[in-house]
């Protein structure tokens, strides 16, 4: 099992897939920490560095995080 999402990787994740734009670092990484409170919201993952989450928790990451249209 993997720990907890790692939020500043999450967030290079994000830059990365938007092209890498330069100067909205605190963009992504604002984004990777609102994902990761959706996922302790919908209780797939605990408030704990070493709470283990399941793969389906991290596959839902994206899922979670879509702005509702």
């Amino acid at each position: 099992m993997r720990d907890v999402p790692n939020i500043p990787l999450r967030a290079y994740q994000l830059w990365d897939a938007a092209g890498r734009p330069e100067g909205r670092s605190e963009e992504f990484y604002f984004k990777a920490e609102e994902e990761f409170r959706l996922l302790l919201e919908s209780g797939l993952a605990r408030d704990s560095t070493d709470a283990p989450v399941t793969e389906a928790a991290d596959a839902n990451v994206e899922a979670l995080a879509k702005p509702k249209t």
